[in-house]
């Protein structure tokens, strides 16, 4: 598999907060999907379209040459953390994989 790297500096947004929101259509509009090889962290306060945590923090890591609109999750909720693959190929209805 090849590495991916990740360059952040202070002109690059990586957060985003999600209040009530669709949580696709934040993803959508992020640019992560459209990105080599990206990640973006978003605060969820009761987002919808959210299979992954309505309300938490969620690291999202993605390439399109790795595996095409299906970012890799990291979802800190309290004292839970999971992690999993987000089907983002219908940003309308989202789906752990």
């Amino acid at each position: 598999m090849d590495s991916c790297f990740i360059i952040v500096n202070r002109q690059t947004q990586i957060t985003y907060t999600v209040n009530k929101e669709d949580f696709g259509n934040v993803i959508k509009n992020s640019g992560l999907l459209e990105k080599n090889c990206n990640f973006k962290v978003f605060i969820c306060n009761d987002s919808t379209n959210n299979p992954i945590g309505t309300t938490s923090v969620i690291l999202l890591f993605h390439s399109v040459f790795y595996w095409e609109k299906h970012p890799h999750y990291i979802c800190c909720r309290d004292k839970n953390i999971s992690t999993g693959v987000l089907d983002c190929t219908d940003v309308n209805t989202l789906k752990i994989i």
